[in-house]
């Protein structure tokens, strides 16, 4: 009986096949059932049948670092067999809690936790220092760990569409960041913490209730993109302007009723768009931001489109509905590089 249960044990912790032997364990042979139930009682007796189907299909994929089956709602503390894995995909399942062996996995590089009911990281994962790639987004966390700031190499971090309304202090010591994506959140100001990441280049802090944005992204010297749309925000801050590689830049909010006049200094800007705003014109000079490729501007009160806009010679798309024309610009058709205009009334 000893060896005998000693390789149900090692099947049901390390091998695809181990569904099969755990539902041989539950259907019949009552005297293993025993055996196993009492060496094995914390992980089987959470487990019925269809469970541990489930775990097996995730089990298959553990070299691929894969386990999605849409049904996990907790792992088992088995992380050591994951240990030489780089990377870890647990997205799409209903997961509430993650077990605190998973900062065990030292080699990870990327993990996936994206579409769980996740409501809190625990503290471990501040032990995957090899971590290069986080996605969190579309769970209910309500705070990041403090632990996260250990995170020194992480590159890419998406928190979007949780419950989020403040990042912790820690966040200023994850000098690696080169994108944080908390989009879809409940911030209500805006997180400075993010101003002191010397090589970020994304910043989407869009569809929050940030009213302002601190004078202190003036820091981020790096920032290529900047997303603030559906967000209260009614102007924007003159020290944007010490941003020189941003190209990116998407706005848009009812409470945005003027056209922010620092945009205009943002000679290197390559994309604008402004969603759902009260603005009702568009300075001439507009006209300057030689650089600009991309215009997209939707649901606003604008009437008509500045004759400017033809100097802007670099103009590759443009794309305004959902305004007020009543007629389409006809000097459109003198833009030689423009090749693609989505324009309606």
């Amino acid at each position: 009986m000893t060896d005998q249960l000693k390789n149900v044990c090692v099947l049901l912790e390390a091998d695809a096949q181990s569904a099969k032997v755990a539902l041989e364990i539950l259907k019949g042979n009552a005297a293993l059932k025993e055996a196993v139930w009492k060496h094995y009682q914390p992980i089987i007796k959470a487990f019925d049948i269809k469970t541990i189907a489930t775990l097996a299909k995730g089990i298959a994929s553990f070299k691929t670092g894969l386990i999605r089956s849409k049904k996990l709602t907790f792992l088992p503390d088995f992380m050591h067999l994951l240990e030489h894995n780089n990377r870890l995909r647990l997205d799409y399942n209903r997961l509430t809690e993650l077990p605190a062996s998973l900062g065990e996995l030292k080699n990870l590089q990327k993990l996936n936790l994206r579409y769980n009911e996740l409501e809190t990281l625990p503290e471990s994962i501040g032990n995957l220092v090899g971590l290069k790639e986080l996605k969190i987004d579309q769970n209910k966390l309500k705070a990041l760990p403090v632990s996260i700031g250990n995170l020194v190499g992480l590159k890419t971090l998406d928190a979007s569409d949780n419950h989020l309304k403040a990042l912790p202090d820690s966040i200023e010591k994850m000098v690696g960041l080169k994108e944080i994506v908390l989009y879809g959140n409940r911030f209500r100001t805006f997180p400075s913490q993010v101003c002191t990441l010397p090589k970020l280049k994304e910043l989407n802090l869009a569809q929050n209730k940030i009213k302002t944005i601190d004078a202190s992204i003036g820091n981020l010297k790096n920032l290529q993109a900047l997303r603030l749309f559906g967000n209260p925000i009614e102007d924007l801050p003159l020290e944007l302007l010490k941003l020189k590689k941003l190209e990116e830049l998407v706005l848009g909010g009812k409470e945005l009723k003027v056209f922010p006049e620092v945009i205009l200094g943002m000679k290197k800007l390559k994309h604008l768009q402004i969603y759902t705003s009260q603005i009702k014109e568009l300075p001439s000079e507009i006209g300057e931001l030689k650089s600009l490729e991309k215009l997209t501007i939707v649901k606003s009160a604008l009437t008509k489109l500045p004759e400017s806009i033809h100097k802007l010679s670099n103009l590759q798309e443009l794309t305004v509905y959902h305004n007020k024309f009543t007629e389409k610009p006809s000097f459109l058709e003198d833009m030689p590089n423009l090749y693609k205009v989505q324009f309606e009334f």
